[in-house]
C-alpha cells in the first residue's frame, strides 16, 4: 500500500515539485485579468498559494477562487496564505481543510472533548485572517466536512458566527460534489 506523504513533503514529488510550480506561475502569469480559479482536486500549499499572489495578477484580479478536493487537505498556514487574493467574492474550499491532522500531527478537541469552548481549533484565526482580508467576501463555502465532531475539530461555531458577521454567508455541512 502507497502511504500519502507528510503535507511537508506534498511538493518533493517529481509531478509536484518545483518545476510544476514553475510551469503552473508561467501559465497563470498570462491571465493578467483572471476572475475566477477553479483548482480541483490539487496539490495547493502555502508556498504556492504565496508564489501566485506574489508573481501573478491573481491577488488582484480574481473574484471567485474554488480549491475543492485538495489533496491533501489544505493545513492552516495554507489557509491563512489566501488572503493574498483580496479581491475574492466567493472562496469554495469544499471538503479541502485537512481534517485529520496530517499537517499539524493530530487536533485535539472538538465534539465531546473538555476543552471544546475554551481552545480555539487550528483554523479559526488563518480563516479571519483571510476572511478579514477579502474586503468584498460573499461567500464562503466550507462545506463537506460531514459531521459536527470532524467540523469541531477545525473551527468554532464563535469563528463562524464572526465571519457571518462580516457580511459574508458561510456554507457548511453536506452537499453536492463539484
Amino acid at each position: 500500500m502507497i502511504k500519502p506523504k507528510p503535507h511537508a513533503e506534498r511538493f518533493k514529488s517529481p509531478d509536484q515539485g518545483i518545476e510544476y510550480q514553475i510551469a503552473l506561475i508561467t501559465v497563470l502569469a498570462q491571465f493578467t485579468n483572471l476572475e475566477e480559479l477553479h483548482w480541483h482536486n490539487s496539490t495547493v500549499g502555502e508556498a504556492l498559494i504565496k508564489r501566485v499572489v506574489a508573481e501573478t495578477n491573481l491577488g488582484r484580479s480574481l473574484r471567485t477562487l474554488s480549491i475543492p478536493l485538495a489533496r491533501p487537505g489544505l493545513c492552516p498556514e495554507d489557509v491563512e496564505a489566501l488572503a493574498g487574493f483580496t479581491q475574492l467574492r466567493k472562496l469554495a474550499l469544499y471538503s479541502s481543510l485537512d481534517d485529520d491532522g496530517t499537517c499539524g500531527g493530530g487536533y485535539r478537541g472538538g465534539y465531546g472533548s473538555s476543552d471544546e469552548q475554551e481552545k480555539a481549533q487550528p483554523f479559526c484565526g488563518p480563516l479571519l485572517t483571510a476572511c478579514g482580508a477579502m474586503k468584498h467576501l460573499k461567500v464562503l463555502d466550507i462545506k463537506g466536512h460531514m459531521d459536527y465532531g470532524m467540523f469541531s475539530r477545525l473551527l468554532t461555531q464563535d469563528t463562524i458566527y464572526a465571519i457571518r458577521e462580516r457580511g459574508v454567508a458561510v456554507e457548511i455541512g453536506t452537499a453536492e460534489h463539484y
